[in-house]
């Protein structure tokens, strides 16, 4: 649960003994999170149950790429005309990508 960055603003409706409340959440997201669900709830002593909404974060982030070197048998250091394979890794939002 987030307590903070959190703001509170609360007005009075005309001449009732309404009110209108506001909160505000700032935060500065993450690739971490990406997919998590941000939930507003409010309560009263007026009504049973807290009412309460959500949004699913969608994050976009760039690609993370990791290049490994494979060599089943073998050390890592190579002479000309030895056999070797690269495996390319890479993660990102959106996961349209290409390799070259």
């Amino acid at each position: 649960m987030i307590k903070n960055n959190i703001v509170t603003n609360t007005t009075n409706v005309g001449n009732t003994k309404r009110k209108t409340s506001r909160s505000t959440l700032s935060l500065t997201v993450t690739k971490e999170d990406h997919n998590t669900t941000i939930t507003c709830q409010a309560h009263n002593n007026g009504h049973g149950s807290p009412m309460s909404t959500h949004v699913v974060l969608f994050v976009k982030y760039a690609p993370q790429v990791t290049i490994t070197v494979s060599r089943p048998g073998k050390a890592t250091v190579m002479e000309e005309g030895d056999d070797v394979e690269f495996e390319c890794q890479a993660h990102a939002n959106p996961d349209d990508m290409t390799y070259r």
